[in-house]
């Protein structure tokens, strides 16, 4: 991934990941999956402390102005992964001033980290992305589209002065708040969304959308 290359690709296998991979190349441009599966696995990945973000697969620092990852499948249950807790992780954390693109993914989640160099955030696009969560805390502009989140708890997380524009989504757990906007010049506008929480329900009560 750091090697110069301005793609790589990932064969349709299962590639286990001890710890964090940090991309630090200013030519990579695409990330291609080719349907291939990237496990969170042993020590580093398993939880010390439930208050302490989770680490994440990938960290991208510096890249091409516009880095697209896609057709990836992200894995937390493998091998080195104990129950109950299994392993934790995030699929991306965002951590640079260039665009990044999600096509394609079922992934654990992304969060958003300041740049090095006090740049600012670059933009985030995602089409066709399940199931985790998406933690947006700086200032940052974000488009999702057929956004699809399965894990418990908040879905869409906004602060910071983040913005974002979902254009579809769909969740279908309960377990409390889905969208948490929080803080000045915070933002999120959603045009159309399914919500259907599977449990935590009482008796016979209807669904509730908000």
């Amino acid at each position: 991934l750091n090697s110069g290359s301005r793609v790589v690709f990932f064969p349709a296998r299962s590639f286990r990941i001890t710890r964090t991979i940090v991309i630090d190349s200013p030519n990579l441009a695409e990330i291609v999956g080719m349907e291939a599966t990237v496990q969170s696995v042993g020590e580093f990945f398993v939880p010390k402390n439930h208050t302490v973000q989770a680490p994440a697969i990938v960290r991208v620092e510096r890249c091409a102005p516009v880095l697209t990852i896609r057709q990836l499948t992200h894995e937390t249950r493998g091998w080195g992964c104990p129950a109950p807790l299994w392993c934790k992780a995030v699929f991306l954390e965002h951590a640079s001033a260039s665009t990044i693109v999600l096509r394609h993914l079922l992934h654990g989640g992304v969060v958003s980290s300041p740049p090095r160099g006090g740049a600012a955030l670059g933009d985030l696009f995602a089409e066709d992305v399940c199931c985790g969560a998406f933690h947006l805390r700086l200032p940052q502009r974000a488009w999702l589209r057929q956004l699809n989140i399965e894990n418990r708890g908040v879905h869409l997380s906004v602060s910071g002065g983040a913005q974002a524009w979902v254009l579809g989504m769909k969740t279908e757990q309960a377990g409390g708040e889905q969208i948490h906007v929080d803080g000045p010049g915070s933002e999120v506008e959603v045009l159309g969304g399914f919500f259907m929480p599977f449990d935590g329900m009482v008796g016979n009560a209807d669904p509730a959308a908000v």
